[in-house]
């Protein structure tokens, strides 16, 4: 189940990231930039961005392949949900032990409840950014229209991609922090994907380490939207390894708990 979602999850990024490109404006312009010029890494990589532009500069070919691409991955993304959905009903969730004993699964009052009373929170709040406030969390420059000329003085991504954005420019090596970023995303794949032991799941350590994960989540998604100088870039540089640190040290101690010590 928790493949599935992850895969649901990167769909939604990538969809999240080809809408916000599309806008002419300056932030939309230098996104497309930066992001697409990270195929320099891999052999041939110069060719492959000349393809995907259809030019030799960004401009229409690639917006409207980019609009095509946002119009198809909604369908594909609206499909694995209802696969999911359908094989969570043949299945079932687990519970807190990982049993799929059907006599020890969890009742849906209260554990299920109160997340879909929380699910049902955070859609009224999104709707209500969506259809009365849609420019609350946009950033203000990328109103300006689209300049190949001059660039904006600080670029950064949405808030949903500012952890990823912080790993990513705080590595001096382009092509060391892009595969840095890339490593630390499979490490949060297999974080939901491994079946933890329960006497890791309820050890204090791990409550520790979680903690961390997720202070540390929230300083890197700080650090993202600040300018790329000192000391910004420094602390950004060391919470990524820590980050990194963190999640191969929970993986790794999860698996000999588990596997060794017993």
């Amino acid at each position: 189940m928790w493949r599935r979602g992850f895969v649901i999850y990167l769909l939604l990024i990538i969809i999240a990231f080809i809408g916000y490109v599309l806008v002419w404006g300056q932030i939309s312009l230098w996104g497309r930039t930066v992001i697409t010029n990270l195929l320099r890494i891999f052999p041939f990589g110069n060719i492959i961005i000349i393809l995907l532009w259809g030019r030799f500069s960004i401009n229409n070919p690639l917006v409207q392949f980019f609009y095509s691409l946002h119009f198809i991955f909604p369908f594909i993304l609206l499909l694995l949900v209802v696969i999911h959905f359908y094989i969570l009903h043949i299945k079932g969730s687990r519970n807190i032990f990982s049993i799929l004993n059907n006599n020890e699964k969890i009742k849906f009052y209260n554990y299920f409840l109160v997340k879909d009373i929380f699910t049902i929170i955070y859609l009224i709040i999104f709707l209500f950014i969506v259809i009365i406030k849609p420019i609350i969390l946009l950033d203000r420059e990328n109103s300006i229209k689209a300049n190949y000329i001059i660039s904006p003085i600080h670029i950064q991504p949405e808030w949903y991609f500012l952890y990823i954005y912080a790993v990513l420019r705080s590595i001096p090596n382009k092509v060391g922090g892009v595969l840095f970023s890339f490593i630390i995303i499979i490490l949060i794949y297999l974080l939901l994907i491994i079946n933890f032991s329960f006497e890791f799941k309820s050890f204090w350590v791990n409550k520790i380490i979680n903690c961390l994960v997720v202070y540390i989540f929230i300083l890197l998604s700080w650090i993202g939207a600040k300018p790329v100088e000192y000391p910004f870039l420094a602390i950004g540089f060391i919470f990524s390894v820590r980050f990194f640190i963190i999640l191969l040290f929970k993986i790794g101690f999860s698996y000999i708990l588990k596997n060794i010590l017993r």
